[in-house]
């Protein structure tokens, strides 16, 4: 199960048809199965509230299936978020997985993350000189997973080089450097903004906490100064990342945007996604509509207040917070945030800072992204938060 979960790890930033993770998913579970004693795994499973807090969330979208009315897009829903009770049940009751597996696999997802780097840059490479046109942006860049998603990937990437940097390498090391470096300036050429937000919010503050007992609090502060000070020049020097910035500013302070025209970009859809939101869930308070017709109820008052923006699209709520609460109530809401602040406390009183960090990210990413409407998403959050939690890396004897 070791290997199919290195597996999962390092082809995550590759996921896509040609390379697909469920079969490294499906070889973990079957190994599971074949390392015997279930009944002991399931006891454990069942006694242990955390594996089942992490479960709660998809045992309440499964039950929405029964009260939707798309019966089929229900089913493809709960199929596509199959990962949030799978990782948790076999991660935290396989008995051969141990603590320093789970470093060997979380150096798995950052090498695989700084070899899709440099394959989007050969691939950007290419394009640009065959086709004259500059595809060192956004989702011309990112040719494996979403912009959003990867970007999300690399800030990761870059919170455990720094922890491996920091806490057991104990030295310079010109690879972490550089391996850091990468993926700052590859988030700046993503310009993922709410990405750009998570990583010079957190790495900075984790930085800080791990470099303070290393090279003492004022160097470990005029050092990681002197980090986002180049991130942010970077951002200002590159004229389309800059622009992206702007254009962002400039859409959170406009008054007078016309939600009738098809022409609206990405912030302010969203904004008219959520009022929508809102109205819904005012509307079925406490157990939702059923994940089987979330689409289906936006794309319907979206007509029936002429917003082409998001018919256009057929976009999902573009929050995972509006997501959960639309599809399961404020009862799968309330299990949401409690699957993410229960744990987060008790990560805190045991001083597990990389899941912290990791939780932090996925709060942020959710404000502005359904993370569980995409494999790219869901993945990423079931497989890692079972895996920093159950396995906890910063406990291992270094």
């Amino acid at each position: 199960m070791y290997l199919s979960l290195v597996y999962v790890a390092f082809i995550l930033p590759f996921h896509g048809p040609q390379i697909p993770v469920g079969v490294g998913i499906g070889l973990a579970v079957l190994a599971w199965l074949v390392e015997g004693k279930l009944i002991d795994k399931f006891k454990a499973f069942f006694t242990n509230k955390f594996a089942l807090l992490f479960s709660l969330i998809f045992l309440l979208y499964l039950l929405s299936g029964l009260y939707s009315h798309n019966s089929h897009e229900a089913a493809k829903n709960i199929q596509l978020k199959l990962s949030l009770f799978l990782f948790p049940l076999v991660i935290a009751t396989a008995t051969e997985l141990t603590k320093k597996h789970s470093i060997t696999i979380l150096k798995a997802f950052a090498i695989g993350c700084l070899v899709s780097i440099s394959a989007c840059l050969i691939h950007a490479g290419y394009k640009t000189i065959t086709t004259g046109e500059n595809h060192f942006l956004y989702d011309k860049l990112s040719i494996f997973v979403q912009v959003g998603y990867y970007a999300m990937y690399l800030t990761l990437a870059a919170i455990l080089i720094v922890f491996d940097w920091t806490t057991r390498i104990k030295r310079f090391s010109l690879v972490h450097l550089i391996s850091l470096i990468a993926c700052g300036a590859m988030l700046v050429l993503l310009s993922a903004r709410a990405q750009l937000l998570a990583f010079l919010f957190i790495l900075p503050l984790f930085g800080f906490l791990f470099l303070r007992k290393r090279i003492g609090q004022l160097k470990a502060i005029v050092l990681i100064s002197c980090g986002i000070m180049g991130f942010i020049a970077a951002l200002a020097f590159h004229p389309q990342s800059r622009a992206r910035v702007e254009l962002a500013y400039t859409d959170l302070t406009r008054q007078d945007a016309d939600k009738h025209s098809p022409y609206l970009n990405g912030i302010n859809t969203r904004f008219l996604i959520w009022e929508i939101g809102t109205e819904i869930i005012a509307d079925n308070t406490f157990i939702g509509v059923g994940t089987g017709d979330v689409k289906d109820e936006l794309l319907s008052r979206a007509k029936e207040q002429n917003i082409p923006s998001i018919l256009n699209k057929e976009l999902n709520f573009h929050s995972q917070f509006f997501q959960t609460a639309v599809a399961i109530g404020l009862l799968g809401l309330l299990a949401f945030i409690a699957s993410m602040v229960v744990p987060s406390l008790f990560a805190w009183r045991n001083k597990m800072v990389v899941y912290i960090a990791f939780m932090l990210l996925i709060v942020i990413s959710a404000i502005t992204e359904a993370i569980f409407e995409r494999q790219a998403g869901v993945i990423f959050f079931a497989f890692f938060n079972s895996l920093l939690f159950f396995k906890q890396p910063e406990l291992v004897e270094q």
